[in-house]
């Protein structure tokens, strides 16, 4: 049972909806599949708008974060250019999703995002929300010739992958796991090491502050080298959580270590050397 299908049967079991349906000479199908298509334009203006501030975001952050490592400015906006194409590459592989075509790399496990398109489908679906509809609306929807087996109607936009379809991806074996455990011991370790930041109004310099900014800086390095190897890393999570697996997943992972290297670890380890009374850059350069 598609979605249109899965849809026409809420309708099935409201008289008065079908009434209405009947008096504008549309059947449950071609309404169902208006609601679909209506709800998923909306999300489509909702997608363009943060994809366009994710890819912006992006280009900044990578533009900025790469200021003091390159030296030119051609370097540094090649830099922002990769972090924009990021951006793009991730709300290039969500419109897809929305269309029922479903980019194998990119999932949003939390199913949030389809939970509150089935919600905006459904409240559409009774009498009062039919009756609501102006003249217009229903010639519309009467000549409109929906092909009830496209794509976009098979599945929810955002329906998670499932667990064989996450492990073929990833292709984890009995040493990347054991690897991957590892390295979730050593991450541990490093936030306990970002505790000691208690110890800053006991001192008298920003010694442990710049600690806790290297520890920030290592914990986020060893999930973008557990990504490399696992082949998975979680994008970000707003109102929903969005994975990467596969290829996608590590370029994400070196590009995360990259700014853990450049604006958490490399300051940290120069902060703590100068509070220290050693210049760390003129130990390696001289």
């Amino acid at each position: 049972m598609n979605i249109v299908q899965e849809l026409s049967s809420i309708l099935a079991r409201d008289a008065g909806a079908l009434a209405v349906l009947k008096e504008h000479g549309v059947v449950p199908e071609a309404y169902a599949a208006f609601v679909f298509d209506d709800e998923l334009r909306r999300s489509r203006r909702v997608g363009l708008a943060v994809g366009f501030m994710l890819t912006l975001g992006l280009f900044l952050l990578a533009y900025f974060a790469s200021a003091e490592s390159v030296a030119t400015a051609f370097a540094q906006l090649s830099f922002g250019l990769g972090g924009a194409a990021l951006g793009i590459l991730i709300a290039w592989g969500t419109f897809r999703r929305m269309e029922g075509k479903r980019w194998k790399y990119l999932d949003e496990p939390d199913e949030t995002s389809s939970g509150f398109h089935l919600l905006g489908m459904v409240s559409r679906l009774d009498t009062k929300s039919l009756k609501k509809l102006d003249e217009k609306t229903w010639a519309w929807i009467r000549l409109h010739k929906f092909d009830l087996k496209a794509k976009r109607y098979e599945r929810l936009p955002t329906e998670p992958k499932t667990q064989t379809e996450r492990a073929k991806l990833m292709r984890m074996t009995p040493r990347k796991e054991a690897l991957v455990a590892r390295l979730g011991r050593v991450k541990r370790w490093s936030v306990y090491a970002m505790l000691l930041v208690i110890l800053v109004p006991f001192t008298e310099n920003l010694f442990f502050l710049f600690w806790l900014w290297f520890f920030v800086g290592v914990w986020l390095a060893l999930e973008a080298v557990e990504g490399v190897v696992k082949r998975y890393i979680g994008v970000f999570s707003e109102t929903t959580t969005v994975d990467l697996y596969g290829w996608p997943a590590r370029v994400f992972a070196w590009f995360v270590l990259f700014l853990a290297l450049v604006i958490f670890i490399t300051p940290g380890l120069l902060g703590m050397s100068a509070t220290l009374g050693f210049d760390l850059m003129d130990a390696i350069f001289s």
